[in-house]
C-alpha cells in the first residue's frame, strides 16, 4: 500500500500520467472505504488459503471470478448480459467442481477461504467498474512492491475501458500460467482429472470471449 500511495504520487504531480483526484463528498468517501475493505478482505483470504491449497489449484479456483462478477454485477449495478454470455460461464464453475473433485491436497478450509477471496476480487472489480530468506529479499519485495502497483493501475485502467467481467476473464490467463509454473516450481501432485477440470475451466474462459464479442456486435 505505501508503495502505490508513492508511485501514485510519482505518476500524477512528477509525471502527470494521470490527473489528480480529490474526494468530493461524504458519500464518495465511503464508496472508497468500501472498495478498500472488500481488497483487503480478498488478499487476507487468498493469502490465508495457500497455508491449506497448492498454488496450482489455488488459481484454479480463481479462475472462477468471472462467474462472481456477472452475478455482483447483476445484483449491484443490475447490468444484465446475454443469455450465450451466462451459459459460456457454466464450463468455468464445471471445470471447478472436477478439479476439486481430484485434487490430491483438498481442503475445505482451504477451499472455502479461497472461493471468498475469489469473490471479494470480483466484488471489488464490481464496485471499482515465494519471496525466499536471502541477500536479495529487499529487491525481491521492491519488485514485489513495484509490479503491485502496476497491477492496481492497469486493473482501473482496463476495467475503465471494457468492463468488470471482461478484466476477471482476462486475468485467467494470468491464473493459467501460475497454474503450470507453480506445479513446476513446487512439485505438488496434480491428477489427470484436476487438469481436465481446469482445462474445462479455461475453455469456459474462452467461450465466454467469443459469447462478449458476440454480444458487442450485436449490440452495435
Amino acid at each position: 500500500m505505501l508503495s502505490c500511495a508513492g508511485y501514485s504520487l510519482a505518476a500524477i504531480r512528477w509525471l502527470a500520467v494521470v490527473p489528480p483526484q480529490n474526494i468530493l463528498s461524504r458519500r464518495q468517501f465511503f464508496k472508497i472505504l468500501a472498495l478498500s475493505a472488500i481488497f483487503c478482505f480478498s488478499v487476507v483470504c487468498g493469502n490465508t488459503s495457500l497455508r491449506y491449497l497448492p498454488v496450482s489449484f489455488n488459481q484454479a479456483i480463481g479462475a472462477t471470478t468471472p462467474f462472481f462478477t456477472a452475478i455482483f454485477a447483476f445484483l449491484i449495478t443490475f447490468k444484465k448480459e446475454t443469455a450465450e454470455v451466462y451459459l459460456s460461464l457454466l464450463p468455468v464453475v464445471f471445470g471447478i467442481v472436477v478439479a476439486s473433485n481430484s485434487e490430491p491436497l483438498f481442503h475445505l478450509f482451504g477451499f472455502l477461504v479461497c472461493v471468498g477471496s475469489t469473490a471479494g476480487r470480483a466484488l471489488k472489480s464490481v464496485v471499482q467498474e515465494k519471496a525466499r530468506s536471502d541477500k536479495f529479499i529487499v529487491f525481491l519485495l521492491a519488485g514485489n512492491a513495484t509490479v503491485a502497483y502496476l497491477v492496481n493501475l492497469t486493473n482501473f485502467l482496463v476495467t475503465k475501458h471494457t468492463s468488470a467481467l471482461t478484466l476477471q476473464v482476462l486475468g485467467n490467463a494470468k491464473a493459467a500460467v501460475a497454474a503450470v509454473v507453480s506445479v513446476m516450481i513446487f512439485r505438488n501432485p496434480v491428477t489427470v482429472m484436476g487438469i481436465t477440470g481446469f482445462a474445462v475451466t479455461v475453455m469456459g474462459v474462452v467461450l465466454y470471449s467469443e459469447a462478449k464479442k458476440r454480444s458487442k456486435a450485436t449490440a452495435h
